[in-house]
Order: structure tokens, then sequence, then C-alpha cells
């Protein structure tokens, strides 16, 4: 299987899992992990996984934005959230567009140096960014 068929089979699998709606779970975190740990460890396709990113930034409606803001918290390809923000103004912003403004306001939040507020969802992204607390969402038998 070539690495953009790969790519879209692991967001097919988290798309999957969101759409049973039981929110974010510890497990719905390590499927969004897997695909961050496939991007990263494949260096050799990067520009192939920004492609990927931006054609997910520029049809939201598609997958969950999950896959999204989880990989751009640690990956910030300038050329994703670029292409998002470009799309949004070029769609009118605001007034042309108020539907995405969510989601372009949370992809520049995950892109932002401070503390990301969705972290706490990811034991991934909160021990990176909390280090030495405990998680928040630690299930209760781990």
């Amino acid at each position: 299987m070539e690495i953009k068929e790969q790519f879209w089979a692991l967001c097919d699998r988290v798309q999957i899992e969101d759409d049973k709606d039981y929110g974010i779970t510890p497990e719905f975190g390590e499927l969004l992990f897997e695909i961050l740990d496939f991007v990263m460890s494949n260096p050799e396709s990067e520009e192939i996984f920004k492609e990927c990113f931006v054609e997910l930034g520029l049809h939201p409606e598609r997958y969950t934005e999950w896959i999204l803001l989880y990989c751009m918290r640690d990956l910030r390809y300038p050329e994703v959230q670029m292409a998002i923000n470009k799309n949004f103004d070029d769609l009118g912003g605001v007034n042309g567009a108020p539907r995405l403004m969510n989601f372009v306001s949370h992809v520049n939040w995950a892109y932002d140096n401070t503390p990301w507020e969705d972290a706490d969802f990811f034991k991934y992204h909160w021990e990176k960014e909390h280090p030495g607390e405990p998680w928040p969402l630690e299930p209760k038998n781990a």
C-alpha cells in the first residue's frame, strides 16, 4: 500500500471511531497518535503528508477535525495553516464563511505556543505540555 493510501486508511479508522459518538476516549487518542506516529516515522514522505493535511483542512466536513488538530499540534506544517487561513479569507472570512470560523480558530490555536486548551483530552499531548502532572482523564481502572 502506498504511503498516501496508508494515511487515508488510518484517517478512516479514526473517522469510524468518531462516528460512534462516544466522545473523546483514550482509545480515540491512541488512534490519533497512530496517524501522528506514522507521519513522524516517514519523514521522507513529508510533502505527501502536507498535501493530505491541506486536503483535510480544505474539506473539514470529510473527517473529524481532531485528526488535523492533534497532528498539527506537533507537526505545525506552516503550509497547512497558511492554506486553511487563505481558504477562509478567500471565502470571505467571518462574513463569507461563518461556519468555518470555529474550525479555523481551532487550527490556529493548535499552532500557538501557549498551552493547548484541548491537551487534557489526549494523554500524549498532556504529558508533553504538563510534564509530571497527572493526566486528568486517566481511566480509573488504569
